[in-house]
């Protein structure tokens, strides 16, 4: 009975196999992301309710004097299957990952990198996307080794380039905290720190805010020094200077 039920398991990753390739027509690089995405996360859930309902099977007697319960090797019976979803699993990660750094160069990084800087990212990371998309095995077979070390390589290179753009930008910008378009930018680090590693968001935000105290008071100091006697602007009467200036 073990052996029918790894078989039912092989049956089961070839059928998802079937359906992720259009029974072999397609690949998972020439269909739309987000339709494989979902492709991809509905074999996840075909396992998972697999596993669930064994469980719940293995718990029930068949026969009303049955001494031993349905069970078997968990990891013989599913390991493969298991070990083909993680292999879905890590699909899906590069799709998100593929996705999140299309957004962001779209958006030009919100306009945080620009020119031959922003086109060198792009550059390396599309070098780094060839290196695990333009492969010829099959990204589906989950004995396949190569793809593992392969998707490995593209992390690594991934986040030395999320490292090589948070310090360009960091770098480009470090002394717009002390000055009026602060705020401005702190919104866009903001996006782009969700994907983005940007160190210091908290100091990033006190010195926006001192910034500002500072403005505030200088703008008061010259209320108070003005009010009494406001510089009127030119072929203004007294009374709309006045008001002019209080605006």
């Amino acid at each position: 009975t073990s052996s029918l039920m790894v078989k039912i398991t092989n049956q089961m990753i070839e059928q998802c196999k079937q359906y992720i390739t259009c029974r072999g027509k397609e690949t998972i690089w020439s269909q739309d992301r987000d339709e494989m995405r979902q492709k991809l996360m509905h074999c996840i859930r075909l396992n998972r309710v697999y596993h669930n309902t064994y469980i719940l099977v293995k718990r029930q007697p068949f026969l009303p004097d049955q001494t031993t319960n349905f069970s078997f090797s968990e990891n013989y019976v599913f390991g493969k299957f298991d070990t083909f979803c993680d292999r879905l699993s890590k699909i899906i990660s590069m799709f998100d990952l593929v996705d999140d750094y299309n957004s962001l160069f779209e958006r030009r990084m919100e306009g945080l990198l620009l020119g031959e800087a922003l086109e060198d990212a792009m550059k390396t990371f599309e070098t780094a996307k060839a290196g695990v998309t333009s492969k010829t095995y099959d990204y589906l077979d989950q004995r396949n080794t190569e793809f593992d070390a392969d998707f490995e390589v593209f992390l690594e290179k991934t986040d030395e380039l999320k490292e090589s753009i948070g310090t360009l930008i960091e770098e480009n910008f470090a002394s717009v905290w002390e000055s009026p378009q602060g705020i401005r930018f702190l919104t866009r680090f903001e996006k782009v720190s969700e994907k983005i590693p940007l160190t210091r968001m908290e100091d990033k935000y006190d010195r926006v805010l001192k910034y500002c105290e500072q403005e505030l008071e200088r703008i008061l100091k010259l209320f108070r020094k003005q009010r009494d006697d406001p510089p009127l602007p030119r072929n203004f009467p007294p009374i709309a200077g006045r008001i002019k200036w209080a605006r």
